[in-house]
């Protein structure tokens, strides 16, 4: 069974027709029962195929990235100048997919993705010539980076995680996986975790 990666993905254009096009197309990613043919389908002028007219294929080259995507129309937000993609997929984000797209709409593309189970999140930033940057991370260090605050990171993935383990065991775990993290931090987070044990204790 495979790892859901969480995705989050925006095309930029002042076209709003070309926008509006695409929007259309992934809308109807529910009617293909191959994520090859949607993606064919995307990247061409040619209608759904009827499904018994499908090919039977899987991609196990990960030719656009994943092995499907999961978008409902609800995924789809359509507003002026910026289309919003979300969704679920396969082990890893659709990249591949998402390059080839602002390519041929000669569009402007970011996506954020995280999969915590195989412990990486990240961003990607395209234009019309495809790829500028991909920044992947550790799940946690994404996570971090994207907090609201320090107190909202400790309490959703430090307290949440760690608050049955003693003072001890919660320091050997900052230093054996938060390598990344500050020093300043791991001392922060020690005196949180100290302050929350007492607390429940009592």
């Amino acid at each position: 069974m495979p790892n859901y990666c969480w995705n989050y993905v925006e095309f930029k254009s002042d076209d709003q027709v070309k926008l509006n096009e695409l929007a259309t197309k992934f809308k109807k990613n529910e009617t293909f029962d191959y994520f090859t043919d949607f993606c064919k389908f995307l990247l061409s002028s040619s209608e759904p195929k009827k499904p018994d007219q499908q090919e039977n294929l899987y991609d196990y080259a990960y030719t656009f990235g994943t092995k499907w995507w999961d978008i409902h129309k609800t995924d789809v937000d359509i507003k002026q100048g910026k289309l919003t993609i979300t969704g679920d997929s396969a082990w890893s984000p659709p990249q591949k997919l998402i390059e080839q797209v602002c390519i041929k709409y000669g569009l402007e593309g970011y996506m954020e993705y995280e999969e915590p189970g195989a412990d990486f999140g990240g961003e990607a930033f395209y234009n019309k010539e495809g790829l500028i940057e991909d920044h992947c991370y550790e799940y946690q260090q994404w996570r971090f980076m994207n907090c609201d605050s320090k107190i909202d990171y400790f309490l959703e993935e430090l307290w949440s995680h760690y608050e049955c383990e003693d003072i001890e065991e919660f320091e050997h775990s900052l230093i054996e996986y938060y390598k990344w993290m500050s020093k300043e931090d791991k001392k922060l987070f020690i005196d949180m975790f100290k302050k929350a044990k007492k607390t429940s204790d009592e």
